[in-house]
């Protein structure tokens, strides 16, 4: 894939898989409340909590189970949505 076709998909919706099927869409860089589910090798299966929709979380720093945290939406990949948190920004923590 070229780079100029990596950035138009950047700045469209996430598609793929069954996204047609979400509503409303996601968008690459959408922050979104996730919950943690358990552990996988390179990071965390993880809820949208908003959305109820499977996603992974790869982060090498210790989630505890349970634990709700807010990151950024990448794409839709293997019917899961693949998020990240900011580089340089600490994990933002969903208080109750």
């Amino acid at each position: 894939m070229s780079d100029e076709s990596d950035l138009s998909r950047s700045t469209q919706s996430v598609e793929g898989d069954n996204a047609s099927n979400h509503s409303p869409r996601l968008r690459a860089g959408q922050n979104v409340a996730c919950r943690v589910l358990g552990e996988e090798p390179g990071g965390y299966v993880i809820l949208l909590t908003k959305y109820d929709l499977p996603g992974f979380l790869p982060l090498n720093c210790k989630l505890s189970i349970g634990e709700e945290v807010v990151a950024q939406v990448v794409c839709f990949h293997n019917n899961r949505v693949l998020v990240s948190c900011r580089v340089k920004a600490p994990i933002l923590r969903i208080v109750s």
